[in-house]
């Protein structure tokens, strides 16, 4: 191999390298002009052709030293725009949440709401978002021990928000989107409170009578003047599912708008990953595992891929243990770094709680020598070992 060229693994090729020749288990395939990377694509091509190296040309194109510069640059820049929204999402939040209890309590008394005030809020968080989702998705990781339903509006609002963000939508768009998660309940507050709360399984009666909230979210979202056609469909299709069977109308999802499915995800996932009256709530990963498990059924497998994604394989507010024995939160998920998130350990090697707890950023780990016991090895609940979540997320490094 000559002075300026240089042997990787196919999992660090890119595009903009130079190509010389590529490596297989049977040895070296010399290409007769070299080749040059364009997309993802093409090296996803060459692992199911066998492919598991490159030998590019250092001296053209850009190298593995390069690209690992940049990605340190750009890791640095999103931390600085995470922690520079952060405080003005927690007054955004406080605010989210405060109006939703407000607004809330009102439909439970059989007022009305404030819709432009609401409206107002949502432009709020919507702004926010664009500027940092991080910031603000990270809070809803952040379970309070008030009402269930306010803070269940704010979560699914900035779940689907965030997430449309993603998917192109902005401005107006992106502000009707989060309205829709944000008054997808109204309707619960004309259930009894009885049933809502019923630690036991629901009878028949009781499950319909559960299952006519988005008809009276939708009839009060009615009743207002400015409430876009999306803010409604979010509002009467978030419990519907994918292969048809959800309710209150049945439709598969050909008939439904995409954001509903994104509804359905959010919804479901902040639903299970809370406490409620009759059941614990379940760790991030159970969640995510099984609204997986519902794909191409209940849910479409393109927004749960993308939900994933956006969200990371341990979420921000996931309680999780390493191979070696650290216990910790995480606190930060980086782009492209799912598996390998930022924690704050608050246990040692041993299971003793540390007095000072310790930042360690897994995806920097998997240079050490020690890079196999730096891997998360389960999630666990928080409760178990007397450790409030809300204390660590969302908060500049302690």
């Amino acid at each position: 191999m000559e002075p300026y060229q240089q042997q990787i693994s196919i999992l660090e090729g890119a595009p903009g390298m130079f190509v010389d020749a590529l490596v297989t288990d049977k040895g070296f395939v010399r290409l007769s002009q070299p080749l040059v990377i364009e997309t993802k694509e093409q090296l996803n091509g060459f692992v199911s052709k066998g492919v598991t190296g490159l030998i590019i040309n250092k001296n053209k194109g850009v190298s593995p030293e390069t690209i690992a510069q940049n990605a340190a640059t750009d890791q640095a820049a999103r931390e600085s725009a995470y922690y520079k929204e952060l405080e003005q999402a927690k007054e955004i939040h406080i605010e989210a949440v405060s109006l939703a209890t407000r607004t809330l309590k009102s439909v439970r008394n059989g007022g009305d709401f404030q819709y432009r005030a609401i409206r107002d809020l949502c432009e709020k968080l919507s702004g926010s978002i664009l500027r940092n989702a991080d910031a603000m998705v990270s809070l809803t990781q952040i379970k309070g021990d008030g009402d269930y339903h306010p803070n269940h509006s704010v979560n699914v609002a900035v779940l689907m928000s965030s997430m449309a963000s993603d998917m192109g939508y902005k401005g107006e768009n992106l502000i009707e989107v989060a309205l829709g998660g944000y008054l997808h309940d109204l309707g619960m507050m004309r259930i009894p409170e009885a049933i809502i709360n019923k630690p036991g399984k629901l009878t028949d009666g009781e499950y319909a009578t559960i299952k006519r909230h988005p008809e009276f979210s939708l009839e009060m979202l009615n009743a207002k003047s400015g409430v876009s056609d999306l803010t409604k469909k979010i509002a009467i299709q978030h419990h519907e599912r994918f292969n048809g069977k959800g309710y209150p109308l049945g439709h598969p999802g050909s008939r439904l708008h995409e954001m509903a499915y994104v509804a359905a995800v959010a919804d479901t996932f902040d639903a299970m990953t809370t406490d409620r009256a009759y059941k614990e709530a379940w760790t991030p990963q159970k969640a995510l595992a099984t609204i997986f498990q519902g794909c191409d059924a209940e849910f479409s497998r393109k927004t749960v891929e993308l939900f994933t994604r956006h969200l990371g394989i341990f979420p921000v507010g996931s309680f999780v243990r390493l191979v070696n024995g650290e216990m910790g939160i995480v606190i930060r998920v980086g782009k492209g770094r799912l598996l390998t998130p930022k924690l704050l350990l608050l246990f040692n090697r041993q299971g003793e709680r540390m007095a000072v707890p310790k930042e360690v950023d897994l995806y920097e780990k998997q240079n050490s020598p020690e890079k196999d016991s730096y891997k998360i090895e389960v999630s666990l609940s928080p409760k178990v070992y007397n450790v409030n979540i809300a204390e660590y997320v969302g908060n500049k490094a302690l």
